[in-house]
């Protein structure tokens, strides 16, 4: 009996974290670039493949845990198409669709992080169908 509860209360448990959000995917040869000046965060950077859904760090030291700042984000891919998204500290969730070819525009509140080197806002990124590749991107994060 024992080992049954034990076994439906480990399968409860993932199907939970897997619904839960944040990165369940994977990104191959990512590149990101970052640099602060004047109170804001500045990063470029680029990620030949995404598969599934990955959390984009946007580390700084700028800002502290739990503070909203205003995230502007410019994404293209040349395959595949993707969702962008950032979550307020109300929870609230501001989305952009990236199609290839065309830029994406994300702008809207995010929330920092703790992070394990220093704090960051998370940029979900979640393929639409498949994979996505060719991903460059240009990230803006400021006081609101």
């Amino acid at each position: 009996m024992h080992k049954k509860l034990l076994v439906v209360s480990i399968i409860l448990i993932l199907v939970l974290s897997a619904c839960a959000g944040g990165t369940s995917g994977s990104v191959s040869g990512s590149q990101q670039n970052c640099r602060e000046a004047g109170g804001e965060v500045i990063c470029d950077g680029r990620i030949n493949k995404l598969s599934g859904t990955y959390d984009l760090e946007v580390e700084t030291g700028t800002f502290n845990e739990g503070d909203a700042v205003l995230v502007e984000a410019f994404f293209i891919t040349t395959i595949g198409s993707m969702r962008v998204s950032v979550e307020a500290p109300d929870g609230s969730l501001t989305e952009a669709e990236v199609i290839p070819g065309e830029i994406g525009v994300l702008l809207g509140l995010g929330t920092v992080e703790s992070g394990i080197d220093q704090n960051a806002v998370p940029i979900t990124l979640h393929s639409a169908d498949g994979d996505v590749e060719g991903i460059t991107f240009e990230i803006y994060l400021s006081r609101p």
